[in-house]
């Protein structure tokens, strides 16, 4: 009885730790609360709190709402999916890979489709750890290369 009390409770645990607010949090962009994407997650800090992006434009976009208190600490690199600190970081800029793109259009009350004026993902920028990788994004999807420090210090 005792073992079957004991397996129950190691099922509960599990199930209500799978279901658990940190677990889906982890999953979600700190910011726009989007999926995260294995090739262009972006982690920073803000004061005394990591955050997690679902890609540098949208970590972008909070550095411009939070000023000199936030800090860039690492990049994904599109290619490899390992991680790049942001001194050594290719960023390519306005190619037509958008990760954070909707599939669907917003659509309003009366079921048309809302225009989009501004969306904190876009324009798309991608990381990369090698100059080659990066010229060959560009020469596929397009978009232009700008260091950390052009974009992420202004």
């Amino acid at each position: 009885m005792v073992g079957k009390i004991t397996a129950l409770l190691g099922v509960f645990g599990l199930l209500v730790s799978c279901r658990s607010p940190q677990n889906r949090v982890a999953q979600l962009c700190d910011a726009c609360r989007r999926p995260l994407h294995a090739n262009s997650t972006t982690l920073a800090d803000l004061s005394d709190r990591r955050q997690v992006f679902c890609c540098p434009a949208c970590a972008l976009s909070a550095r411009l709402q939070g000023g000199e208190r936030f800090k860039i600490v690492a990049f994904t690199d599109y290619a490899t999916g390992k991680t790049l600190l942001p001194s050594t970081a290719l960023l390519v800029r306005g190619s037509d890979v958008n990760l954070c793109a909707r599939v669907r259009p917003l659509i309003d009350e009366v079921k048309e489709p809302h225009p989009v004026h501004y969306d904190r993902c876009s324009p798309s920028f991608v990381a990369f750890g090698d100059k080659a990788a990066a010229a060959r994004f560009i020469e596929a999807h397009g978009g232009t290369t700008v260091r950390f420090d052009e974009v992420f210090t202004q």
